[in-house]
């Protein structure tokens, strides 16, 4: 899933909620393409996308505390760490401008990036 498309499924625009059909892809088109793909795919693995509004898949995902911490550990480990920052600062203002704050505070989001970094770095060195 891309950033835009989270953000959005984050209810983050200044727009009315629109109502999806079976056919649209809530989209993350406002994170760094490498980002996106991270949040739509840990998206899709949560049961916020069953909610018929936008608005409320982004209050659930902005509360999902698996979906924000898998998103970053896979934004952390896939993309450069600027990319992973900048998509942290962007779930808290997303989820601030929707009314739902995350349950994440920005500082918490960055720790759990770099901590599957160290979950992965060693796992590899175990034998």
């Amino acid at each position: 899933m891309h950033l835009l498309q989270l953000i959005q499924l984050l209810g983050l625009t200044a727009r009315s909620p629109v109502m999806l059909d079976a056919r649209q892809a809530v989209e993350f088109s406002n994170y760094v393409g490498c980002a996106q793909d991270c949040l739509q795919s840990n998206a899709e693995k949560t049961n916020c996308l069953s909610y018929s509004t936008v608005k409320e898949q982004s209050a659930c995902l902005c509360v999902d505390s698996s979906f924000i911490t898998a998103s970053a550990q896979c934004i952390y480990t896939s993309c450069a760490y600027a990319i992973f920052e900048d998509s942290a600062y962007t779930i808290i203002s997303n989820c601030q401008t929707t009314g739902t704050p995350s349950t994440f505070t920005l500082q918490e989001i960055l720790n759990a990036g770099e901590a599957g970094m160290c979950l992965i770095m060693s796992s590899g060195s175990r034998s």
